[in-house]
């Protein structure tokens, strides 16, 4: 009888533990799910349609609670902890899946994931990406995109968009001499124009080359004017750099920050990773899921881990700068933008980015001197000094008034600078900004690269410098 009731006990203890074991994934997925929720209810949207969230969020807090309602109810029906178990074994198969394809197919990993992936890893898809759609390639600091091609593939999909036997955007060339080179950023690039500035002076009879690409720094405008024109002793009578107030001064100190711990391209187009550990790849890209899915959606954020590289620091917006919904009503349009729209650096002239940038600037206008060119530099503006005369229903105290004054003191400085030199400057700003009040000049409401319009007035002014020098 003793024997059959420790039987008896036995077989309901297992039982009990089994009960256990089946619940505890049902309740490890509600505490997740409670936390996301009570995440996002504390989370203000940026731009609120319904109490302090947005549609979007108010739909994923609505989901979530129905999800919770759904995993406590299975609390109590073992159908549905059954279910919910399949469920997880179906997730598990689905990782080990993903796992397969991202370590057969690294290039799948989307971009903004990649620095939550050990480094050897990132260089691999960087290898494979390059081949796949366009991805930057290079050495050292200087980078671009693969040769002799057209941007006919994948997220760049541009097929106005040539890409020359060196990686930058031109048609294939091998000439010994040139009217102008052009330097500069992703505004020289112009990947959203039909034509770049360099077409539009080569079809007034310019022989122009366009070295300037997305992402670059002033160190590299630099770079990769010594590299293939000055060091390969190609004539040319113009050198025009475009400095972009938006980021050239954030993007110099990185340039130095990544060279002074001995970094390369990679390092720079990547930003800095998590040196983290040979985890499987699929956990890696989960960890960074939050942050991808946030900046995709601007609404979904489940508190975890966010990329290395946020978006205000992409942006050069600092920590006390709020980002805020804008009415921006010109007049042919309105519009909603935010202060993350590439805002003007608050520097001085003992600020470190400053001198950086300085010392590019004598770096380039020396290597021109030596080489018998003239140098000719311009200043592009932020699309929120553009917008600043347009807004409408901001307090005094807090409008785009306040990067009208940081472009002020940033051109002064510029222009301070260039007394002392040979060097032209020029400040695209005021008519610009004329040029807007009359007209879409940006790819779109959210982006500040001109389109075929802003173009055609960069190159009026631009074309005017050189008649006059």
């Amino acid at each position: 009888m003793a024997a059959k009731n420790t039987a008896c006990h036995m077989k309901n203890s297992i039982g009990t533990n089994h009960i256990r074991l089946r619940m505890m994934l049902t309740l490890f997925v509600l505490c997740v799910v409670v936390y996301c929720l009570f995440v996002n209810i504390s989370h203000h949207s940026s731009r609120p349609t319904i109490f302090i969230w947005s549609w979007e969020r108010f739909a994923l807090l609505v989901a979530l609670l129905f999800l919770s309602a759904y995993l406590v109810l299975s609390l109590t029906r073992t159908k549905l902890q059954n279910i919910n178990n399949y469920l997880a074994y179906l997730v598990v198969l689905t990782l080990v899946v993903f796992e397969v394809v991202f370590r057969l197919k690294p290039e799948l990993v989307p971009g903004p994931l990649m620095i939550y992936l050990p480094k050897s890893t990132i260089e691999e898809i960087r290898i494979a990406v390059a081949h796949k759609w366009g991805y930057y390639t290079g050495q050292d600091m200087v980078f671009h995109y693969p040769p002799s091609r057209q941007m006919t593939y994948g997220e760049l999909r541009r097929p106005n968009v040539h890409i020359d036997e060196e990686g930058f955007r031109n048609p294939a060339h091998n000439a010994d001499n040139y009217d102008i080179v052009f330097l500069g950023d992703s505004m020289l690039f112009a990947l959203d124009a039909k034509q770049d500035l360099a077409d539009r002076f080569r079809k007034i009879g310019y022989s122009a080359i366009n070295l300037g690409m997305e992402g670059f720094a002033p160190q590299q405008y630099r770079d990769v004017y010594k590299r293939y024109v000055v060091e390969r002793k190609i004539k040319h009578h113009y050198v025009l750099t475009y400095l972009y107030i938006g980021n050239d001064f954030q993007d110099a100190e990185a340039y130095h920050d990544i060279l002074n711990k001995n970094g390369n391209y990679a390092d720079y187009v990547i930003g800095e990773t998590k040196e983290i550990p040979y985890l499987p790849l699929v956990i890696n890209v989960i960890r960074g899921l939050s942050g991808y899915l946030w900046e995709r959606s601007g609404v979904i954020d489940f508190g975890m881990d966010v990329p290395a590289i946020s978006i205000n620091q992409q942006s050069g917006l600092s920590e006390s700068d709020p980002i805020n919904s804008r009415t921006i009503r010109l007049p042919y349009k309105t519009l909603i933008i935010d202060d993350s729209l590439w805002p003007p650096p608050e520097i001085n002239d003992q600020d470190i980015k400053w001198l950086y940038v300085k010392k590019a600037i004598d770096d380039i206008v020396s290597l021109v001197e030596s080489s018998g060119a003239i140098p000719i530099f311009f200043l592009l503006p932020s699309p929120l000094t553009l917008y600043s005369e347009y807004e409408i229903s901001n307090p005094s105290n807090n409008s785009l008034r306040k990067y009208d004054r940081r472009h002020v003191l940033v051109s002064q400085l510029l222009a301070d600078h260039f007394q002392s030199s040979t060097a032209e400057f020029i400040d695209l700003n005021d008519p610009l900004k004329t040029e807007m009040g009359r007209v879409f000049i940006f790819a779109s409401d959210d982006d500040g690269h001109f389109n075929d319009v802003g173009l055609d007035k960069v190159f009026e002014l631009s074309y005017a410098a050189i008649k006059e020098n």
